[in-house]
């Protein structure tokens, strides 16, 4: 009886097909993951603005003004406060007896949030300041 050799292994057409679909698995996933993790910080500043729109409101119960600052509201020692994921600043942009607007704005690794700066007033009123879609950003 003959015996033929043959090595066992992959050829070298096989491996690059391989790394040719993962490429092309992680150029699709990517963009998707870090759009996800981006909502998700996003989410951060929201629960942010809000708790400091509920201080506000309290401050206007107990003195009849709106804080001008958010080391007023308890927030640091300043009117810039940082996120404590360090994604957002978070300040009381304008304030006085009868309206305070507040803005969290992306910082470190949220620059790249197609949202950008998010806007909460005392009315409620809440908006974006790129390109963002208010809806999809609130």
């Amino acid at each position: 009886m003959y015996k033929t050799n043959r090595t066992q292994g992959f050829t070298l057409i096989e491996v690059m097909i391989v790394v040719a679909l993962i490429a092309i698995l992680a150029s699709i996933a990517y963009p998707s993951y870090t759009s996800s993790v981006n909502r998700s910080n996003r989410g951060e500043a929201i629960s942010i603005l809000l708790e400091v729109a509920g201080k506000q409101e309290k401050a206007y119960g107990q003195s009849f003004t709106y804080a001008n600052s958010m080391a007023t509201l308890g927030y640091g020692n300043s009117n810039d406060y940082t996120t404590p994921g360090g994604r957002y600043t978070v300040r009381v942009r304008a304030a006085d007896a009868t309206s305070f607007t507040l803005e969290a704005e992306p910082i470190n690794s949220q620059l790249k949030d197609v949202c950008g700066t998010l806007t909460y007033t005392n009315a409620g009123f809440k908006a974006v300041e790129n390109k963002g879609d208010v809806d999809s950003c609130w």
